[in-house]
């Protein structure tokens, strides 16, 4: 069950458990126009005995004629005095803890040397407000990677995988809930080493054996060609010089035409001559 009370100023209480918002991010939300509301969450840090409150079918919550918002929780009346919320000037300094490349952490300096790997990197950040350190959000961006801030909430860490071989920066920025926020916030820059078959050289070599390999194909096909026209010549050039020079060796004579068509006839030549010698 929620509950929403809109009050004089730009603010509005709803809950439960208590928070406040902005009316402008409200809006922005019912109208689709952002995606999340940036809220402040109340608890016994601020003065409540709980965070539980009573809920049901009969009222919770009212607004008097002063403008004090009164709320029904599990341990007494919340009164909630919307003039005196005034958000806090205290900007966080922002800091990165801890840098693990591949597995293996890093030392802090302006120059890491990361270790070859899958392209795993995990970042720790933080800030510091002594005054609520449950109220810090934080946002960050790697660029390179990230085309936008990524809202982290209360998170304090990042997780990369599977990054490419190149130059990255991860920025992290915080702020109170309430109040400002620090922009310059923490930059950690580090440059994840290739692998050999991530290198330029890699594959200039790649392509360059290939293309060498599909000549030698060529070559090798183009000599089974002319081989094989060689062979094919050598084979049919005796067979006819030797049947020109039996033409030739008896011309006009009809005789050699039965040696000829007898091994395609099958024998009729021969039985031809034999008749003729004994009729001679």
């Amino acid at each position: 069950m929620s509950l929403s009370i809109s009050t004089k100023t730009r603010l509005a209480i709803y809950g439960f458990p208590l928070r406040k918002a902005s009316k402008t991010d409200l809006r922005d939300y019912a109208d689709g126009r952002i995606r999340k509301i940036t809220s402040v969450s109340y608890g016994v840090r601020d003065g409540m005995k709980t965070r539980a409150f009573n809920v049901g079918n009969q009222p919770t919550a009212w607004r008097t004629a002063e403008g004090l918002l009164l709320f029904s929780s599990m341990k007494g009346v919340v009164i909630v005095d919307p003039g005196r919320l005034v958000p806090g000037n205290y900007v966080p300094p922002v800091y990165v803890e801890s840098v693990s490349i591949n597995r293996q952490k890093l030392p802090l300096n302006p120059e890491p040397r990361p270790p070859q790997g899958a392209g795993e990197a995990e970042i720790d950040y933080t800030a510091l407000s002594y005054a609520d350190p449950e109220k810090l959000r934080f946002r960050y961006m790697l660029e390179g990677v990230d085309t936008d801030w990524v809202d982290a909430g209360n998170r304090q860490f990042a997780y990369y995988a599977n990054l490419p071989p190149g130059n990255f920066r991860f920025r992290v920025i915080a702020g109170n809930a309430d109040g400002p926020w620090n922009r310059k916030g923490a930059v950690f820059a580090f440059y994840l080493i290739p692998h050999f078959y991530q290198t330029r050289p890699f594959w200039a070599a790649l392509a360059s054996g290939m293309l060498l390999l599909g000549w030698a194909l060529y070559r090798v096909h183009m000599l089974g060609g002319q081989s094989a026209l060689l062979g094919g010549a050598r084979g049919t050039h005796p067979v006819v010089s030797g049947y020109s020079r039996h033409i030739r060796s008896k011309p006009g004579r009809d005789r050699a035409a039965p040696g000829f068509h007898d091994h395609a006839t099958g024998g009729d030549s021969a039985r031809a001559e034999g008749k003729h010698r004994r009729g001679l």
